[in-house]
């Protein structure tokens, strides 16, 4: 679908901001048949806390007939400066807008469908109402069946495939990729939560893990922004595991598109792998590596070895491992159920990172390029 530009004072700033009114204006600015707005109400999206932005429901009555939902989700940046330096380092908004607009079509898996979405002429505003999934949320804490991963591998292996070295992400504007200028603003806040968390837990990480982040990652961060650059690419979610994921009768509808970027593949296969693991995908694993590796090829992407993708999951592991300080450390003071949630899911991603690393060698792949 298309989205939508218009003055930033004219999107609401919040969930609570949208009105009747707004939504049949924006609706028909985005192409959408509607019968009238008659009234909605908005809520919070149970269970969820958002460091950097705000989803809810809202509920819509109708002034006729439809086929259009009566509930739908609502994604908006929160208004407050912490939010805003963090999305004008990762662009989350951006992304995601830039995603539906143009690749949500296309990609080879369910995803929401977009009604709305309306994005600043400066970028500096967004929101977006999507379709409410009716189905069971995916959860990092319930440990997946094997046919579940297998499923999510081969989904995520045929999208590889399919924008393997495209031209199309190459004339994409909003397309992010590890050189994209405004990451480097994130270079700060990276070493400043690594220090503060290897200050608290100095025996999370191995010595030599530990050692070796802080020697690339962290403390040379640009050069190794040049070293996943280089890496063969293609379209990555990048926050692809089973907390962004709902299960239907019939399918799994994949959600959260704000971190898409043009990469090289390990990362994505590594944070599913890493962030969703068991005991049975674990001892699994190579099962799992294969069918990625056959899927791979049989959508257009390359004839990779068994080798071949445990040196791209190496590669791939040592962005979250290095980086996942930075949440664990920002969601200290997070509060309520969901809040604690919250600190748990960010304490399971680095601790199954770390063990990733290990599982994969990080080190021994990766140290001969130290410089």
């Amino acid at each position: 679908m298309t989205s939508s530009p218009a003055s930033a004072s004219s999107i609401p700033g919040s969930v609570s901001g949208i009105t009747a009114d707004w939504l049949d204006g924006a609706l028909e600015r985005n192409g959408v048949e509607h019968p009238g707005v008659q009234q909605l109400t908005t809520s919070a999206m149970p269970g969820i806390v958002g460091a950097l932005g705000e989803v809810g429901i809202v509920d819509i009555t109708w002034a006729g007939a439809t086929d259009l939902p009566t509930s739908m989700v609502a994604k908006c940046p929160l208004d407050d400066p912490m939010a805003q330096l963090y999305n004008s380092v990762m662009q989350n908004y951006i992304r995601e807008a830039g995603f539906y607009r143009d690749l949500a079509d296309a990609v080879p898996m369910r995803v929401p469908q977009c009604f709305v979405n309306e994005e600043a002429d400066d970028k500096s505003a967004h929101m977006l109402l999507i379709e409410r999934i009716d189905g069971t949320d995916g959860n990092i804490f319930n440990a997946p069946s094997f046919e579940t991963m297998a499923e999510l591998v081969g989904k995520m292996a045929t999208m590889h495939g399919q924008f393997w070295m495209s031209d199309q992400l190459l004339s994409i504007d909003w397309m992010l990729d590890w050189k994209t200028e405004s990451l480097k603003l994130g270079i700060p806040i990276t070493q400043e939560s690594w220090a503060t968390f290897q200050a608290a837990e100095p025996d999370v990480y191995s010595t030599a893990l530990a050692e070796f982040c802080s020697a690339s990652w962290i403390n040379d961060t640009e050069f190794w922004l040049d070293k996943y650059e280089e890496r063969p690419w293609t379209f990555t979610h990048i926050d692809f595991e089973l907390d962004n994921m709902i299960h239907t009768d019939s399918e799994t509808v994949v959600l959260d598109w704000q971190t898409c970027l043009r990469s090289f593949p390990g990362v994505d296969l590594a944070w599913l792998l890493a962030t969703s693991e068991c005991d049975e995908t674990v001892a699994r694993e190579s099962e799992l590596i294969d069918h990625y590796r056959a899927t791979l090829e049989s959508s257009g992407g390359p004839s990779w070895s068994y080798d071949e993708v445990i040196e791209e999951l190496a590669w791939g592991t040592l962005y979250p491992a290095a980086c996942q300080p930075v949440p664990n450390v920002g969601a200290a003071d997070a509060e309520g159920e969901a809040g604690e949630r919250s600190r748990r899911r960010f304490r399971a991603f680095l601790d199954r990172s770390i063990r990733a690393a290990e599982r994969w060698d990080l080190v021994g792949h990766c140290s001969p390029h130290l410089r």
